[in-house]
C-alpha cells in the first residue's frame, strides 16, 4: 500500500490497523454480494438516484458470474471498517465520477453489459501475476503497471483495422475492382447493418473488408471479427485477412476455433517473464474476441449471447469491432435464432454488422433486418447491397454483375449405386479434367472412393475429403485440395477426382472443371456450383467447355412417400426442400447467373403443393421447435429500461463455455448430433495417461489424432482399450489404445489413412 495513502487512512480512521489480526472468515461469505450491499448503503446515504444505485450495485454483485448463496449474512463488524469503506468509495468516486452523479444509462442492458465486462476484466487484470507485488508500489507506479498490463493483455493497443483506407490501399493487386466492390464506395459508413448479396466469386470478401474499414472509421472501432461456418473456411480466411493486414504493416489477426492452437505458431519460449504471463492470461477461448482483429467460426460470436458464464466477455470483445458473418444463409433455424439474438444486441450496442450471402432467401433476410428495427418491401434485384441506417431507414442498391454465365444442371436418376456413380465420373474425365463428386454422407463418400480406387487408371489422381478424418489428416487433405484445385494452375493434375462431403461446399477457393452431386436443397447446390468454373479466365479440357453440373435424383423405383424417398439424405436435409429442389431440376435446364439465383431459391423455400404439404408441416414444426430450443439457451433481447440478469432474479448459467482446445462451445451453439470426440493413442502412451497431468506436447499429439464421430459412449465405457479424460484441456475426450485399429466390445474402430475412420459394429 502506498505509504502516503496509508498515513491518510491512519489519520482518518486510527483504529483500522489494529484490526489486522482479527479473523474475518465467515461461512458462505461472498465478497461481490457484500460489496454490492456496502455500495448501496453508501450511495443511499449520499442521495444518489435509487434506480441508479440499485443498478450499479447489482453490477458489482455479478462480477464473478455466480448466483447469490441462500445465506450471505455478514456478522457485525468493527465500526472502523465502515469508515474505511466510506473513504475508499469517496476516493473512487472522485476519480471516476466527475460530476458527482450516478445516472441510469440511456440503454440499460447495453451499457450494463459493458460495465459488467469491464469490471470482470479489471478484477482479473488486478489479480494476475503482474500485480503480485502491487501493494509495495506507489499510486504512480500502479498506474504505469496498469498501462503495461492492459497493453500486454491486448486490452489497449495502438494497432487497429486499417480504418478508412481506400480499396486500392487495402488491395493493391486488384487493379480493376468488380462492380460489387466499387458499389460499396457509395454506401453509408454509419449503417448498423449491411447485407451484401452476390453470386459466388464476385469478391464479397474484399468488399466486406473495404466496407469494414469505413465502418471502423465512422464508429471508432478498433478491429474486425470475420465469422465463418467451419474451421476449414476459417483457416483459409485467416490467411487472407493476414495478407491484407501485413502488407499494410499491421499485426496478424487471431484465429478462433476449437483447433486454432494447432494453426498458430506460438513461441516455445518467451523473452521475458511478462510475455509468458500475458500469453497465459490471453489464451482462454473466451478472451479471444478481445483481440484487435480475429477470424474464426461463427460459433465464437454466437457464444457471446449464450446463457453461460462469462459469455458477456465475448460481447465486450465484439463491442470494439465490426462483425462480418459470411455465408449467413447456411445456418439452420436453431443457429439462426441465436444469430438473431446476437444481431439485436449488436444493434443495441452500436456494433456494425456486415452479412454476406450468395443464396439468401427472402424470409431469412426479413428476419435479420427486423433485428435492426427495419421493415421494408424487399427488392428483387440481385446482386444487391442493403443497409439499415441509424434511423431504421433501409436503402437497397442494385449492383451490376461482373459477368453473366450459365450452369447446365443435368439431372440423372440413379438408385444410388456407388459403382454407377464411379463409372460416370471416370467417363467424364476421359479427355482430362478435375472433377468433384459431392455426396451428403461420409459413408457414401467412402463407398464411392473405394469403387473409384478399384476402377480408376493409375494416371487419375484420387482424393477423399470429409469430416471423419483425424484433425492432422484433415488439415493435410485440406491443404492438398487448395494446392491442387486452387488458383495456382502449375500444380493442377491433368486428371483428378475429388470425392467429398459438405466440407468443400462453402468459402473454400476450389475450382473444378465438372461436378457430380447428390441432391441437396437448391441453395446448397448453388453453393456447390460455386466451385465449378470458379476462375472463369482459364480454358477447360474437352468436354468441360461449359460448366455442367450433374445432379443425382432418386431412381424411378424410389417411393413417393417423402419420408422414405430420399433415404439417408432425407435425414441430413429436410425432405420438403429436397422435394421442391427435385421438382425444380427434374429436367435438364440452364440457370443464368446471377438472374436465376433468387427466383429459384424463393420458389424452393415457399412452394406448397398437395404432394409436399405434409412435409412442409413437418418442416415448419421442426423450425418452431429449433427456434424454441435456441431461445431457451440465449439471453433475452436487449431492453433499454432494464438489466436482465437483475430483473430475472438470476445470474448467468454457471456452466462455462471456456473449453481450452475442445469444441464444447460449438456444441452449445449447434444442435447436438450425438457425436463424441475420440483420440487415437500409441499403446505405450495410453498406459501412461493416468500417471499425471498431460504435458502440452501430449495434449497436442492427442488432439491431432482425434476427431468427432457418432458413436455410443456405451461402446467405450466398458472397454479396456478406451478411457475418458476427466480433467485438463481435453476433458471429456475418449482416448483409445492404438493408432490404426482398436477393438471394442461392440465392434472395431479403424483409422484408415486413405478412407478415414470406420466403425464396424459386431453382429
Amino acid at each position: 500500500m502506498d505509504a502516503e495513502y496509508k498515513q491518510r487512512l491512519e489519520e482518518i480512521v486510527p483504529d483500522v490497523f489494529k484490526l489486522e489480526g482479527i479473523s474475518n472468515k465467515q461461512e458462505h461469505f461472498r465478497h461481490e454480494y457484500y460489496s454490492a450491499k456496502v455500495l448501496k448503503r453508501i450511495w443511499d446515504q449520499i442521495g444518489f438516484d435509487e434506480d441508479a444505485s440499485d443498478l450499479f450495485a447489482g453490477i458489482v454483485s455479478l462480477h464473478h458470474q455466480k448466483p447469490e448463496p441462500a445465506h450471505n449474512g455478514v456478522k457485525p463488524r468493527h465500526p472502523a471498517w465502515s469508515s474505511v469503506q466510506n473513504l475508499l468509495e469517496a476516493e473512487m468516486r472522485a476519480f471516476f465520477l466527475k460530476d458527482d452523479q450516478l445516472l441510469v444509462p440511456a440503454h440499460t442492458d447495453a451499457a450494463c453489459m459493458l460495465v459488467t465486462s469491464i469490471l470482470i476484466l479489471a478484477d482479473w487484470t488486478a489479480s494476475s501475476e503482474l500485480f503480485r507485488d502491487a501493494e509495495k508500489l506507489s499510486v504512480e507506479e500502479i498506474e504505469q503497471l496498469s498501462t503495461k498490463a492492459l497493453t500486454l493483455y491486448g486490452l489497449i493497443s495502438e494497432e487497429c483495422f486499417p480504418a478508412g483506407k481506400s480499396f486500392s490501399a487495402l488491395f493493391p493487386k486488384i487493379t480493376h475492382p468488380r462492380p460489387l466492390q466499387t458499389g460499396c464506395a457509395g454506401l453509408s459508413p454509419r449503417a448498423k447493418c449491411t447485407i451484401i448479396e452476390a453470386p459466388m466469386g464476385e469478391g464479397k470478401t474484399e468488399a466486406a473488408f473495404f466496407l469494414a474499414a469505413q465502418l471502423c472509421g465512422a464508429f471508432a472501432k478498433r478491429g474486425v471479427y470475420m465469422a465463418l461456418p467451419s474451421q476449414a473456411t476459417s483457416n483459409q480466411m485467416h490467411t487472407r485477412m493476414n495478407q491484407v493486414l501485413e502488407q499494410l504493416g499491421y499485426d496478424s489477426s487471431r484465429l478462433l476455433h476449437g483447433t486454432a492452437f494447432l494453426q498458430e505458431e506460438l513461441p516455445l519460449s518467451f523473452s521475458t517473464e511478462d510475455e509468458k504471463i500475458a500469453a497465459k492470461w490471453t489464451r482462454p477461448a473466451r478472451m479471444g474476441l478481445l483481440s484487435t482483429n480475429a477470424v474464426g467460426t461463427v460459433d465464437q460470436a454466437m457464444a457471446s449471447v449464450l446463457r453461460s458464464r462469462f459469455s458477456l466477455l465475448r460481447l465486450a470483445g465484439l463491442a470494439n469491432k465490426v462483425l462480418i458473418i459470411d455465408e449467413i444463409h447456411a445456418y439452420d433455424m436453431y443457429m439462426s435464432q441465436i444469430i438473431e439474438t446476437l444481431l439485436r444486441w449488436c444493434c443495441a450496442m452500436d456494433i456494425p454488422v456486415i452479412l454476406l450471402s450468395a443464396t439468401m432467401q427472402d424470409e431469412q433476410k426479413r428476419r435479420y433486418l427486423s433485428c435492426f428495427g427495419a421493415n421494408v418491401t424487399l427488392s428483387s434485384d440481385y446482386p444487391l447491397l442493403t443497409q439499415v441506417l441509424p434511423n431504421q431507414e433501409v436503402t437497397q442498391l442494385p449492383v451490376a454483375p461482373s459477368s453473366r454465365y450459365f450452369y447446365d444442371f443435368k439431372p440423372i436418376r440413379l438408385e444410388g449405386d456407388e459403382q454407377e456413380i464411379s463409372q460416370i465420373a471416370l467417363q467424364a474425365i476421359e479427355n482430362g479434367g478435375c472433377l468433384a463428386v459431392l455426396v451428403n454422407t461420409v459413408k457414401k463418400a467412402q463407398q464411392i472412393f473405394r469403387s473409384l480406387r478399384d476402377a480408376a487408371p493409375e494416371k487419375v489422381e484420387l482424393l477423399l475429403f470429409h469430416s471423419r478424418f483425424t484433425v492432422e489428416k484433415r488439415m493435410e487433405i485440406e491443404k492438398k485440395c487448395v494446392s491442387l484445385f486452387g488458383k495456382d494452375r502449375s500444380v493442377r493434375p491433368a486428371k483428378a477426382i475429388l470425392v467429398a462431403t459438405q466440407v468443400v461446399e462453402q468459402s473454400i477457393d476450389l475450382d473444378f472443371d465438372g461436378m457430380i452431386s447428390e441432391l441437396a436443397p437448391i441453395d446448397l447446390l448453388l453453393q456447390r456450383a460455386g466451385r465449378l468454373h470458379r476462375h472463369r479466365q482459364y480454358s477447360r479440357p474437352a468436354g468441360f467447355e461449359r460448366p455442367v453440373f450433374i445432379v443425382i435424383l432418386p431412381g424411378s423405383d424410389a417411393p413417393m412417400n417423402l419420408d422414405k424417398r430420399y433415404g439417408v439424405s432425407g435425414l441430413v436435409y429436410d425432405p420438403f426442400l429436397l422435394y421442391n429442389t427435385e421438382q425444380e431440376l427434374s429436367d435438364t435446364r440452364t440457370i443464368e447467373i446471377p438472374e436465376g439465383i433468387r427466383p429459384m431459391i424463393n420458389s424452393v423455400y415457399s412452394s406448397i403443393t398437395e404432394q409436399n404439404r405434409t412435409a412442409w408441416m413437418e418442416h415448419s414444426m421442426k423450425g418452431l421447435l429449433e427456434t424454441a430450443q435456441a431461445k431457451g439457451c440465449t439471453w433475452p433481447s436487449p431492453e433499454p429500461d432494464s438489466f436482465f440478469p437483475l430483473d430475472q432474479g438470476t445470474c448467468f448459467d454457471v456452466s462455462d463455455t471456456e473449453d481450452g482446445f475442445s469444441d464444447i462451445a460449438e456444441a452449445s451453439t449447434r444442435l447436438g448430433d450425438g457425436s463424441i470426440r475420440i483420440a487415437f493413442c500409441d499403446e505405450d502412451q495410453f498406459d501412461r495417461l493416468e500417471e499425471g497431468p498431460l504435458s502440452a506436447k501430449t495434449v497436442r499429439t492427442l488432439y491431432l489424432n482425434s476427431l468427432s464421430v457418432r458413436l455410443k459412449e456405451a461402446f467405450l465405457k466398458d472397454s479396456p482399450n478406451a478411457k475418458q479424460l476427466r480433467g485438463g484441456k481435453l476433458a471429456g475426450v475418449w482416448v483409445v489404445r492404438g493408432l490404426s485399429r482398436v477393438e471394442l466390445a461392440a465392434g472395431i474402430l479403424t483409422n484408415d489413412p486413405a478412407l478415414g475412420v470406420i466403425w464396424e459394429e459386431k453382429r
